[in-house]
């Protein structure tokens, strides 16, 4: 603080308006952090911010409130809260966090006692605690190093307004004249700057600290502690369901923001366009495709943290050879895992309950998770064709079968793999099916990969790609009216046309959803796919694949795709990739750096940067110990070599340059208190100025002097206080309303001579 412009310290009344303001900006910060919480609470969310920043403008407008609707507030909160938990469960997360908000609301709006600004800090830490637990968001970083200065110093004016509370009460009158310019200008008047870095410094000392803690503790988190802060999405993005429509996919497409970052497996090959294979569909009905409830009937549901392909248990293995993915997905995205094929290992961070589903070669997590779900996969190889399953068997036996659009009970009749060559049934429907497969045969007989080119070929002569598309109206089957339409469309309708083709030919087919594609980051190494790289493709049965034992292999009828099976090497599949470095490529790699370091921060990295630090620390002091050795042989060999006058030339100048050093280094410090004292800066005119220094040794000697004066006829009291008052002036009060310094230090002087007698 400027010593010139500090007139009187902050009133009760000054220091409850702070309590109250900082109330109000931590009610903000903790806010904040539910934005990044799927708990679908925008608009109350909304309201309350607006709410906390309008009173903390405008106080009064928290008097105005009729007292009649803080007393129904309990009631009406009560009941409000019931109905939410109602409608809500089982979550039972979202309608808490609303809950919270709301007490948040009512606590910001009321003028508050100690207690009340004690519940606030409870509630908004409780709900930065949810936040940080849910998100793993790089953004809680920033939130919780603005959140905890905001909170430590909001209890620092707690306590300091407690005892004057106690007398006092809140002064509900303070806000008659408040104006929220006059009172920052208030604050920043009074505010000790030396203080303030003094703070910041323990701040940064305690965060040093505390990262040192979180390096050497036993891993620990607290959602595996407590089950109920497991939050969970109730569906996953449109598209990647095991039931999806049309349309579905291209909302993904037009969302821009990353949805997974993989690091890359330091060697094997992948393709030059990842497939990033998720859900198989394998059912269709009236318009839609869904994986059937047959192919869901024997999925393998596991609990824990390490599974083989086939779905069983295996040890844990650190085996420094094997080829590991880490997979970062995002929460409320979807529950099954983006895979490029197979993998010999499957490893989460934590306890999960998996499901495996062995027929379709899908694998996912029993529920959508929230937050970003960490997952590692051992060996995983590059796949564009799957060989068959024991529920395959016999499927290239089948023959297509016709489902009436009435006929919603009977499919629950056909099983998987018969799923897979059920075609949309009625005359219409059927003709125009007949005459297409005829016009991409041209009266051969073809097998399946020579279909599945020709069928490609042929919808992209007739269609080009849009996100957009109008189908015709009618009453054959949607996808029907589409292939005989010339409109352009998306990969959904490309993939289902070419399914129905195939059927109708008698290839069984199959619609798979995902992710293709994608870019590198060129900042930190790592691949990142976004929700706009939303695909969906096919797989198709060969049945002469594999000698004979049959297979399915992947086809891409969407214009554009390019060749699904080329191949690279690891050097190649880099080279091959759109390298991104932009700017949100960079706060991207700040992100999975956050991902890495901390969130995903286990015993094994523990152990690792524990065993880092020691080879660093032991090369350190051997390479301290051979420099020191050689330093000492060089001056050894300098003293005892032949002597010149040179050499003594170099030995004065590094003495002089030694003299010079130490004499910089004891002036320094007063050089620096010199230059503050001029600019005023952090209080220093008031510690180094010689009048305030000499007026502040006056006031101590004078305090000391006091119980012999007041024993002493001798010394008018009235001269003694006039004295006392004026030097507290000379020592804190700004230049201009100084007194004549001489004349108060020479009138002190003989005060306390005259008082040394006594």
């Amino acid at each position: 603080m400027l010593a010139g412009t500090k007139k009187a310290k902050l009133s009760y009344f000054e220091l409850y308006q702070l309590k109250w303001f900082l109330g109000g900006c931590l009610a903000l910060v903790s806010l904040w952090t539910l934005f990044y919480l799927e708990v679908q609470s925008g608009p109350l969310l909304v309201v309350t911010c607006m709410a906390v920043a309008s009173v903390m403008a405008f106080p009064r407008l928290s008097g105005r409130i009729p007292k009649v609707l803080w007393k129904a507030s309990t009631p009406l909160l009560i009941a409000v809260v019931t109905v939410d938990f109602l409608i809500s469960r089982p979550d039972i997360i979202p309608p808490l966090v609303r809950m919270i908000v709301m007490l948040v609301l009512i606590r910001t709006l009321q003028y508050r006692t100690r207690r009340e600004d004690l519940q606030l800090v409870l509630l908004c830490l409780f709900i930065v605690v949810i936040s940080g637990v849910m998100t793993l968001s790089l953004t809680f970083a920033v939130q919780i190093l603005v959140f905890t200065p905001c909170a430590m110093t909001l209890l620092f004016f707690i306590n300091i307004t407690e005892s004057f509370e106690r007398k006092e009460g809140v002064p509900i009158g303070c806000w008659a004249d408040f104006r929220l310019t006059h009172f920052l200008a208030r604050v920043w008047q009074m505010t000790d700057f030396r203080m303030l870095v003094f703070s910041a410094l323990i701040f940064l000392g305690v965060l040093a600290v505390s990262s040192v803690i979180f390096i050497l503790m036993p891993r620990f988190r607290l959602d595996h502690a407590l089950p109920f802060l497991n939050l969970n999405s109730k569906k996953s993005l449109s598209g990647f369901s095991d039931s999806i429509s049309f349309g579905d996919v291209v909302e993904i497409i037009e969302d821009d923001s990353v949805a997974l970052r993989v690091d890359k497996a330091p060697a094997g090959s992948v393709e030059r366009t990842p497939y990033w294979r998720m859900v198989v569909l394998d059912e269709y009905y009236n318009g839609n495709f869904r994986m059937s409830d047959s192919a869901k009937a024997k999925n393998q549901l596991y609990s824990d943290n390490f599974f083989q392909a086939q779905g069983k248990k295996i040890e844990v293995t650190n085996d420094p050879k094997a080829h590991k993915w880490t997979f970062y997905l995002e929460g409320g995205i979807t529950r099954y895992l983006p895979r490029l094929g197979m993998q010999s290992g499957l490893r989460f961070q934590n306890r999960q309950d998996v499901e495996f589903n062995d027929r379709l070669r899908v694998v996912g997590t029993k529920k959508i998770s929230s937050s970003v779900l960490f997952y590692q996969l051992e060996n995983m190889n590059s796949q564009s064709e799957f060989a068959p399953t024991e529920a395959d068997s016999g499927i290239s036996e089948l023959k297509p079968l016709e489902l009436t659009m009435v006929g919603h009970y009977a499919k629950k009749k056909i099983r998987y793999p018969q799923t897979t060559l059920v075609i949309p049934a009625g005359d219409e429907n059927i003709a125009a099916l007949t005459m297409q497969v005829a016009t991409i045969n041209a009266g051969e007989a073809i097998n399946s990969q020579e279909f599945s080119a020709r069928a490609v070929r042929f919808l992209a002569e007739r269609h080009g790609y849009s996100l957009k598309s109008m189908i015709p109206s009618g009453k054959t089957d949607f996808l029907v009216r589409w292939m005989l339409s010339s409109e352009p469309g998306h990969c959904e309708l490309f993939a289902g046309a070419f399914s129905l083709l195939a059927r109708a030919a008698g290839f069984p087919t199959r619609v798979v959803t995902g992710f293709k594609g994608g870019t590198w980051n060129g900042y930190e190494n790592y691949y990142m796919v976004r929700n706009k790289d939303a695909h969906a493709w096919c797989e198709m049965f060969d049945a002469k694949a594999n000698n004979g034992q049959g297979g399915w292999f992947r086809v891409d009828p969407t214009p554009g795709s390019g060749s699904a099976n080329a191949m690279s090497d690891d050097a190649g599949w880099v080279g091959q990739l759109l390298i991104d470095r932009t700017w949100r490529a960079y706060l991207d790699s700040l992100r999975i750096l956050w991902y890495r370091r901390i969130v995903n921060f286990d015993e094994d990295q523990q152990q690792e940067l524990a065993s880092q630090i020691k080879t660093l620390g032991n090369n350190f002091l051997f390479a301290l110990k051979s420099e020191m050795r050689g330093w000492l042989e060089t001056m050894r060999s300098w003293i005892t070599g032949p002597w010149s006058r040179g050499k003594w030339i170099r030995l004065g100048q590094g003495l002089g340059l030694l003299g010079m050093g130490v004499v910089l280094a004891i002036s320094l410090p007063s050089l620096i208190a010199r230059l503050l004292r001029r600019s005023g800066l952090f209080g220093m005119r008031l510690t180094h100025d010689p009048v305030r220094r000499r007026a502040g040794q006056f006031v101590s000697r004078f305090r000391n002097a006091l119980p012999r004066v007041a024993r002493s006829p001798e010394i008018p009291p009235k001269e003694w206080n006039c004295v006392y008052r004026e030097l507290p002036a000379l020592r804190f009060g700004p230049d201009a309303d100084w007194p004549n310094p001489k004349s108060v230090f020479r009138a002190a002087r003989d005060l306390l001579s005259r008082a040394a007698r006594v």
